[in-house]
């Protein structure tokens, strides 16, 4: 599963870059980065940025994918307590567009995985979403408009996964079209540590 979701993660983040350069038919910067083996955090991911274009005044679309040997308190601490001190690993794309234009809204936006992978037992992974715009001067019936599209757009292409607007964390059980929205993760499937 780790293979298709860092795939389907990396076209995500190819497609919003492609789009906003065919838009503004100017091209982001890319910066690729590596995590030495054996830190505290070990992984890769790649930076995509622009900065003063006609149509973003400043972007980021990133994508990153991380493992350590052991969950941060803080993610087992008041749930998941036999969750603690297991391995995981950690993926996911979030955007930031600061549009030139004061009547466009910035826009900030994150898709991320995470697996706790402890040991001798079923992975237990969790998939969320978040997006927010920040107010600008635009009209509030435009505005409504463009949540509601940035919703219905965001359903759409998560195909199995549970994705919402707002912040929240959604559990999907690997493999399965079948998810809900709640605290309490599932087990994944045995296939889905690859």
């Amino acid at each position: 599963m780790s293979t298709e979701v860092r795939d389907y993660l990396l076209g995500l983040q190819a497609r919003i870059v492609a789009a906003t350069e065919a838009e503004s038919g100017e091209a982001f910067l890319t910066d690729a980065w590596q995590r030495e083996p054996g830190g505290k955090l070990e992984g890769d991911g790649l930076s995509r940025l622009i900065e003063g274009g006609r149509l973003l005044e400043r972007g980021g679309c990133n994508f990153s994918h991380v493992k350590g040997q052991t969950l941060p308190v803080a993610a087992t601490q008041h749930r998941a307590a036999e969750l603690a001190n297991a391995p995981f690993e950690a993926m996911g794309v979030s955007l930031v567009f600061h549009p030139r234009n004061p009547y466009v809204p910035t826009v900030h936006m994150n898709v991320r995985m995470l697996a706790a992978l402890p040991r001798g037992r079923e992975p237990v992974v969790w998939f969320g979403t978040a997006s927010r715009r920040t107010r600008s001067t635009s009209i509030a019936a435009s505005a409504s408009r463009c949540c509601r599209s940035a919703t219905t757009s965001t359903r759409a292409s998560s195909a199995g996964a549970t994705s919402t607007s707002s912040s929240s964390t959604a559990t999907s059980r690997a493999g399965s079209a079948a998810s809900s929205s709640t605290t309490s993760p599932k087990a994944a499937s045995p296939t889905a540590s690859s």
